[in-house]
């Protein structure tokens, strides 16, 4: 099972049908065979792991309507999104040894991010995946957490327009999905406008996850 398919889903439900990646460029989507990308405005969408992301929704939502207009259909669209690297916080804590209740992992890991997050953690979604180590060894716990806020303003522009966004996750753990574990230790770098990802991966193992707002871009 791949990395994305085990930390990444903050919110999970049966497949979705659609997929969307959103960035302050604009939207990148997929559903079937059908692909694409549509550029917004500039301050249409500003990303912040503390602040409303989506600006101008009218804007967006006017986008999105141009790229899956509404069909009349009660039931509601399943849909996928991908937010922005910056908008949520990815880490890489470790622990002598993990708990076997998940209350118990849940409780311990919000207890070690309270004090290093921008946002309160008790006002978040957590998502969590302890990965796999030899005996003895300290256990590595990959913690995905974004602001309930920003969540939910993605998720309503969505919802405005019947989906149902069943799957959250992030760009760069959604790039894990495609990466091949190879024996020794690999670095992946994203580039996103002003946000510079960096993923260091020791074979399967995410090893260090860090995510930074650059002050500024030269070619």
């Amino acid at each position: 099972m791949s990395i994305l398919n085990r930390i990444t889903q903050l919110v999970t439900d049966p497949p979705p049908a659609y997929v969307f990646e959103l960035s302050e460029a604009g939207i990148a989507f997929a559903h079937g065979a059908r692909n694409g990308f549509i550029p917004l405005e500039p301050g249409t969408l500003v990303v912040s792991p503390v602040e409303d992301n989506i600006l101008r929704a009218e804007a967006a939502t006017a986008q999105l309507k141009s790229i899956t207009p509404l069909d009349g259909a009660k039931k509601r669209r399943r849909a996928a999104l991908i937010l922005p690297d910056y908008a949520a916080r990815v880490t890489v804590l470790d622990f002598d040894s993990f708990p076997s209740s998940p209350e118990e992992q849940l409780s311990l890991i919000r207890s070690r991010l309270k004090k290093t997050l921008p946002f309160d953690i008790d006002s978040a979604a957590v998502s969590y995946y302890a990965q796999p180590a030899a005996k003895g060894e300290k256990i590595e716990v990959v913690a995905a957490i974004v602001a309930l806020e920003i969540i939910a303003r993605y998720e309503a522009l969505f919802r405005a327009m019947n989906f149902q966004p069943g799957e959250v996750t992030t760009s760069s753990l959604a790039t894990l999905n495609l990466y091949t574990p190879q024996p020794g230790v690999a670095v992946i770098v994203k580039l996103c406008g002003k946000i510079l990802t960096v993923m260091v991966l020791d074979g399967a193992i995410l090893k260090l996850f860090r995510c930074v707002a650059l002050e500024e871009i030269t070619e």
